[in-house]
């Protein structure tokens, strides 16, 4: 069964595609054409596609377009500051771009394979970072049992809040007297986080995660949220120790 396509040009010149075949007309010789670049190609019904096709100066401007792309995604990697943001911008930059279908195709598959690379990298790095801050955190608390009713400390888990949450299971697991507040800096973003875990007796004496987390985040020029038990804050990292000595002073005021 013969597949028909549609046409549209560019340029002047006027092609007819057949199955099989491409015909230009009104041309002497078909190397008048020049450069010839099909950007794009769909179906539009069954068993009838539409090509899009360039000629002349605006397939040359294609081909050149596409060699700049294709340096782009090749040093995707020296990009500066968020690279899976960059990688998801360039992607987007390629998909509206003119440039031949296949290579805007190419294109596109790299840079997905470029992105799983990334993604991998980072849940690994932030699994690894999860897995120390437990141990460090269970560590201490077997060691040193906290003597205070309460534990206010700095993790280096950077912006892996799973890790400050499964810090505070290990403090809930292992000293379920103890309330505590982990915070973390995400130094690459210019942020800080906060979590609070109290325990039923910390509570009871007035202590609540939320409004422990609040106090933080007013200096922090941030926003909280989360319930007596256990609560979330975030914000700029600006007065930071301002904010660590607020909170161990805002709990020491409830339980001291």
């Amino acid at each position: 069964m013969s597949h028909y396509c549609y046409y549209q040009i560019e340029t002047c010149h006027q092609i007819i595609i057949f199955p099989f075949r491409v015909t230009f007309r009104h041309l002497l010789r078909s190397g008048h054409v020049g450069d010839f670049v099909i950007s794009s190609e769909e179906a539009i019904a069954k068993g009838i596609r539409r090509i899009i096709a360039l000629t002349g100066p605006e397939a040359s401007r294609a081909l050149k377009k596409a060699a700049a792309l294709e340096e782009r995604v090749k040093s995707i990697e020296k990009e500066k500051g968020d690279q899976g943001k960059a990688i998801v911008e360039l992607g987007d930059e390629i998909s509206q771009a003119s440039i031949p279908y296949w290579k805007k195709d190419d294109l596109r598959n790299i840079l997905k394979e470029k992105k799983k690379s990334l993604d991998d990298k980072d849940r690994a790095t932030k699994a690894a970072i999860l897995n120390q801050v437990v141990e460090d955190v269970k560590r201490e608390l077997v060691e040193t049992p906290p003597s205070d009713p309460f534990i206010v400390k700095v993790l280096p888990a950077q912006n892996n809040t799973k890790a400050l949450d499964a810090a505070l299971k290990q403090v809930k697991a292992l000293s379920p007297a103890t309330s505590a507040l982990f915070f973390t800096v995400d130094d690459q973003a210019g942020k800080v986080y906060a979590l609070s875990t109290v325990s039923a007796e910390g509570v009871q004496k007035g202590l609540k995660a939320n409004e422990w987390v609040a106090a933080v985040a007013k200096i922090v020029d941030g926003k909280g949220g989360g319930k007596a038990e256990s609560a979330q804050a975030q914000g700029k990292n600006v007065n930071f120790e301002q904010a660590v000595k607020t909170a161990v002073e805002f709990a020491k005021l409830k339980l001291c």
